[in-house]
C-alpha cells in the first residue's frame, strides 16, 4: 500500500513539473501575439492547479496544494488503485 508520504511526494514532483511547464509556456509565447492569451488561459489554468495562490478564481477546491493539506490531515486509509 502506498503510504501517505509517498502521495504527498508525488503531488509534490507534480507540482513542480506544472511550475517548468507554465515557465516553458512564457517562454515559447514571449514577444508573440499570443502571450496574452497565454496569460489569459494556459497559464492562469497552471496557476489555479498548482495552489491557491494566484489571481484568478479564489478557493479553487482541489488543487494540488488542497490535495497535499488534506492527506496530511487525513488519517483515513487508502486503497492501492491504479490509475493509467
Amino acid at each position: 500500500m502506498m503510504e501517505t508520504s509517498e502521495r504527498i511526494e508525488m503531488l509534490q514532483d507534480a507540482q513542480e513539473l506544472l511550475r517548468e511547464a507554465r515557465q516553458l509556456i512564457k517562454w515559447a509565447v514571449r514577444g508573440t501575439d499570443f502571450s496574452n492569451n497565454a496569460e489569459a488561459y494556459a497559464i492562469s489554468a497552471i496557476d489555479m492547479v498548482i495552489s491557491n495562490d494566484h489571481d484568478w478564481l479564489s478557493g479553487n477546491p482541489g488543487n494540488i496544494e488542497e490535495l497535499i493539506e488534506s492527506l496530511e490531515n487525513s488519517e483515513v486509509g487508502y486503497e492501492q488503485t491504479r490509475i493509467d
